[in-house]
């Protein structure tokens, strides 16, 4: 039985852990679900041990695969609203049995989520964990180019930092604000609305209540000043 297999089977004895929070939320949970998340991380943290001593790409690829499905529950609005701040991942990444350190426990399930977009990348023999650290967080067009040409031409790592280097010198010349931190924003904002929510919305009373009515007024006002920006700027 492979990794994944493993933590799927010991995932059906364990309690739901619940609705995984956006973010937005602060979530106070009570302790059976405190327990079940625990749970969860030690059966994470055990699977996660037969491929977290390897230092090859598959394993990279592996590891961010099985906490992308656990801990993430292979939701990448999730991911991408909450990332290495959710409460189930810190508390994965703090488990004493883990055997990685959490900023290899990040960089696995960053080049996991690239991999989504790019599966190309899983075929590669001669660029590893090293290379595509580098291109992390550079715009998705320069990321696919650079690791193609890392590929195909067996650029060392060396190499291919200077190349990413003069793309980001580039781009904070530009000062631009990267559209996607934007649309992650957003992508934030819309979890409000998704089920996973909902549990939280009924544990709140009284003043937080009234708290959180008052500052949707205030969000659904400067979203309508930002809509017509938009819109300006999509006419214009």
């Amino acid at each position: 039985m492979g990794p994944l297999e493993a933590i799927e089977a010991n995932a059906s004895r364990v309690p739901a852990t619940g609705a995984l929070v956006s973010g937005v939320y602060y979530l106070n949970p009570e302790q059976h679900a405190e327990a079940a998340l625990a749970s969860d991380a030690d059966a994470v943290a055990k699977a996660l041990a037969s491929v977290s001593t390897l230092h090859s790409l598959q394993a990279a690829l592996e590891v961010g695969e099985i906490v992308f499905r656990r801990i993430f529950k292979g939701d990448e609005r999730l991911l991408r609203a909450r990332g290495k701040k959710n409460g189930s991942f810190r508390k994965l990444a703090s488990h004493p049995n883990l055997g990685m350190s959490p900023s290899s426990l990040w960089r696995a399930v960053a080049i996991y989520e690239l991999s989504r977009r790019f599966p190309e990348l899983s075929q590669y023999s001669h660029t590893g964990v090293g290379h595509i650290s580098v291109v992390l967080g550079l715009p998705e067009v320069e990321q696919f180019r650079l690791l193609r040409t890392t590929e195909s031409e067996r650029w060392t790592r060396r190499r291919l930092q200077k190349e990413a280097a003069e793309i980001r010198g580039a781009r904070r010349e530009s000062a631009e604000l990267p559209t996607s931190k934007f649309l992650d924003r957003l992508a934030g904002l819309e979890l409000l609305a998704h089920d996973s929510c909902q549990e939280e919305l009924t544990r709140m009373q009284g003043d937080e209540l009234q708290a959180a009515i008052n500052a949707l007024g205030r969000v659904r006002e400067r979203l309508s000043e930002v809509e017509g920006k938009l819109q300006q700027a999509l006419a214009g």
